[in-house]
């Protein structure tokens, strides 16, 4: 008995230990779209009709430059896409109030994009085969979720 709490005691702070700074959108893009604490804006698709401001510009080409020397451009940007376009959508974190900008695009099969806190130049993650990579925003509220402590009466 002894040997099975002591287990599920290094289980459960291995657990809280791995959350504590832990990527604010999780791993994968379907771990994203199960944390509650994050709301996203109505999808908008961006082409190369698309006005675009100079953020969003400089945002598009300064992330794909890191994934090809080719990218100097927007519309080298747009054709590095498969289809040519961006699908954009706006993040909202329910408990730090901060906003980001996150683009998601095709290369082959392969979903991949990046996200920016809103407005600036700031890159603050890559996604890649829809994986969550490179993220540099840390989830370390985990007290302020009302569920993590409970009083029993």
């Amino acid at each position: 008995m002894k040997k099975i709490i002591l287990a599920l005691t290094a289980i459960i702070i291995g657990i809280s230990f791995s959350s504590v700074n832990a990527c604010l959108f999780g791993n994968t893009l379907e771990t994203m779209a199960r944390i509650n604490t994050l709301q996203t804006g109505p999808e908008i698709i961006l082409n190369k009709k698309t006005v675009l401001t100079k953020t969003q510009k400089s945002q598009i080409v300064n992330a794909l430059k890191k994934e090809s020397k080719n990218i100097k451009t927007i519309e080298n940007a747009f054709n590095y896409t498969d289809e040519n376009v961006f699908y954009v959508r706006t993040v909202f974190d329910t408990l730090s109030y901060n906003t980001y900008t996150m683009y998601l695009y095709y290369a082959g099969d392969t979903l991949c994009g990046f996200i920016f806190k809103e407005n600036t130049l700031n890159q603050v993650a890559t996604i890649g085969d829809a994986s969550i990579y490179n993220c540099t925003v840390r989830f370390n509220k985990q007290y302020s979720l009302p569920w993590f402590y409970s009083k029993s009466n």
